[in-house]
């Protein structure tokens, strides 16, 4: 008895050790000019296009240029922008069906004016996540 225990347990730690699903709703590829650019090995090509294929998979609903939310309003453009913490846009109503949100909250993105490591202004994109009710202590 004791040695069926001790194989039911060592088959799941090897079932738990392999690796994970590389099966994703993407199939990107590297051109062969990126690879030369950027001087990458055979493995390093191989684990940068599983890093890609698994992000592109898991992104909420769809990729960013897809999603009207992120065109900046009219007035406003990249190489003129509003001070650092500007808001730019609030959305009215976010469909939080592409988020994985405890039933208590709401959610609503914005985008704003933020700076990089070395001070240029860029547009930043936000969400803050609302309580449907205060908290009780």
């Amino acid at each position: 008895m004791l040695l069926r225990i001790a194989t039911l347990f060592g088959a799941l730690a090897y079932a738990q050790l392999q690796s994970q699903n590389t099966t994703f709703n993407s199939s990107y590829h590297l051109t062969p000019k990126q690879i030369q650019a950027a001087n990458l090995s055979t493995a390093l090509v191989g684990q940068v296009e599983l890093a890609l294929n698994f992000e592109r998979s898991n992104n909420a609903g769809s990729l960013t240029q897809f999603d009207p939310f992120y065109d900046l309003p009219n007035g406003v453009n990249q190489s003129n922008l509003p001070p650092y913490g500007s808001i730019l846009k609030v959305e009215q109503y976010t469909n939080t069906t592409y988020y994985t949100l405890p039933a208590t909250l709401s959610m609503s993105r914005f985008l704003y004016v933020s700076e990089t490591l070395n001070g240029s202004r860029v547009v930043s994109s936000a969400y803050v996540l609302w309580p449907y009710q205060p908290r009780k202590f």
